[in-house]
């Protein structure tokens, strides 16, 4: 739940949010920072994505294995790393924190919240493809192509995945508008958990006195 100039938490605790200027520099990050962030991310990825991909060619069970993997392998990564790191590898190269409101670090919860809706999305479709799959003769499939492949899942795939694509869609660009319409460019996920983005010499990551830039009046 949030107040005017901080977030209240289960203990009855208000954390109070940074001011959105420390000594004339930004605190919060924008949209352009945290999408080449994610860039990186997938960059940093690719070979586990290469590697996955290259398994499930072995046949119907082996793409069901490695979807099952890719939705582990990326979860695992997003939540350990923003609870251990405050951010995925491409959020530090790129010297953004994920923090309480007061730069504070992430525990578990907050870490697991602001990537909850994400996972139920990513398990959405990893079940969807295992139903298709599970649906397709395996002879037939194994003896397909990679585009006769896509199109047999296509085939079994529910008719009402084509809804929750929409709305999945619209997830992403409110998302994207949120963060772009509030000063301190919390995104819907960031209100989920009651967390900010912000730029590493604003954190506790990097300043054991990260209190005293809380107490700074904005400019």
């Amino acid at each position: 739940m949030s107040s005017k100039d901080g977030i209240w938490y289960p203990d009855g605790k208000i954390i109070e949010f940074l001011p959105d200027y420390v000594k004339s520099e930004k605190v919060y990050v924008g949209f352009w920072r945290r999408f080449f962030a994610g860039v990186l991310d997938l960059l940093i990825l690719l070979p586990v994505v290469l590697i996955l991909v290259f398994v499930a060619r072995s046949g119907k069970t082996w793409e069901i294995t490695s979807s099952i993997a890719g939705l582990v392998i990326f979860t695992a990564y997003t939540i350990i790393f923003c609870y251990r790191y405050g951010g995925t590898l491409g959020d530090i190269m790129l010297g953004i924190r994920i923090t309480r409101p007061d730069g504070s670090r992430i525990g578990w919860n907050e870490s697991i919240a602001r990537y909850i809706v994400p996972t139920i999305i990513s398990t959405e479709i990893a079940a969807v493809q295992a139903y298709a799959l599970i649906a397709i003769d395996p002879v037939v499939f194994n003896a397909a192509g990679s585009y006769e492949r896509q199109y047999l899942v296509d085939l079994h795939t529910p008719g009402f995945q084509s809804l929750v694509d929409y709305l999945v869609l619209f997830w992403y660009l409110a998302n994207m508008q949120t963060l772009i319409a509030n000063r301190r460019k919390r995104s819907l996920h960031d209100f989920i958990a009651s967390t900010v983005v912000v730029y590493w010499p604003f954190s506790e990551h990097a300043n054991p006195d990260w209190q005293a830039a809380s107490q700074v009046s904005e400019r």
